[in-house]
């Protein structure tokens, strides 16, 4: 998540509404996100707290992209072992 952004939530309550204004620094910075973030943009989020908390029932869906970061940081780990 943008830091910005995370920036921006923090106080929300559920149902709440805010217009987030971020500053290229604090969103994709000076390379973007090509094709559709320019470099050195900022950003306007038009967010909605709908939930806060632990969804238990679909708690495993978030395990994926745990798993992931997990497989690179083992082949970082073997990268760096092998030189």
């Amino acid at each position: 998540m943008l830091r910005g952004l995370s920036l921006g939530i923090i106080g929300m309550a559920v149902g709440e509404r805010r217009v987030i204004h971020v500053p290229w620094r604090l969103g994709y910075g000076r390379k973007g996100k090509k094709p559709k973030v320019p470099p050195m943009s900022d950003l306007d989020f038009d967010c909605s707290l709908l939930f806060c908390g632990v969804d238990w029932k679909n708690r495993c869906s978030n395990t994926s992209m745990s798993n992931a970061r997990r497989e690179a940081s083992k082949r970082k780990t073997k990268k760096t072992k092998a030189t």
